[in-house]
């Protein structure tokens, strides 16, 4: 019975979310020309216009990890786009480090970044990158430590910059970390399983030692 508590505190540990207090923490969307942030199934930020512009939303969640998706649009060739975030509430914004980003790869584990499913603006797909975070451009690096296809940079790689003319959609999904400690690793979904299966299986084992 002890080994079966034990599995049972490693796999609670996992699956139960943090109790902890809510946190504001504002967001700010640099964009050329369209976009919409969603987290936690929250319409945080939207924006659809021409000029470029650094769009403000904010979410107030316990510490833990949620879904995010941006849905991002270039029509006029300048590719902009980057997310930052504030827990301060003073404006000063940093950019989310990587690793307060996930999402499955091809085989199923979980990665940092989020997943990129670009398509052209009549809804052809183009291509799907794992590992994308927001957020960056194709101008020189404003502000300093954005990231793109998987790394600091520039809008570089497949696009160029450009493709065709800079007019393409991206659909970024994944989940975002909310809170200020660096994230707890996370098992992947084959862990988990295997932790349930032992736990199922040992709970078999007590009971049958327990009837005799």
């Amino acid at each position: 019975m002890k080994k079966l508590l034990v599995l049972f505190l490693i796999v609670s540990f996992y699956l139960v979310p943090s109790m902890s207090f809510a946190l504001n923490v504002d967001y700010r969307v640099g964009v050329d020309d369209f976009v919409e942030l969603y987290i936690n199934n929250n319409l945080i930020i939207s924006y659809d216009a021409g000029p470029s512009a650094d769009v403000d939303g904010s979410a107030n969640l316990s510490q833990g990890w949620y879904d995010i998706s941006i849905v991002y649009k270039n029509r006029w060739g300048s590719n902009k786009l980057w997310l930052n975030q504030d827990y301060t509430s003073t404006g000063s914004y940093s950019t989310i480090p990587l690793e307060y980003y996930r999402s499955l790869d091809q085989s199923g584990n979980y990665i940092n970044g989020l997943r990129a499913d670009y398509y052209d603006l009549s809804g052809g797909f183009i291509t799907t990158i794992y590992g994308e975070g927001p957020i960056a451009h194709a101008w020189a690096p404003y502000p300093p430590g954005v990231y793109y296809e998987g790394q600091l940079g520039l809008w570089a790689g497949i696009f160029g910059g450009d493709y065709p003319s800079g007019n393409f959609e991206e659909r970024l999904s994944g989940q975002i970390y909310i809170g200020s400690s660096v994230p707890p690793a996370v098992p992947e979904p084959a862990t988990m399983l295997l932790l349930g299966s032992g736990l199922i299986g040992l709970a078999g084992y007590g009971r049958k030692k327990f009837k005799k």
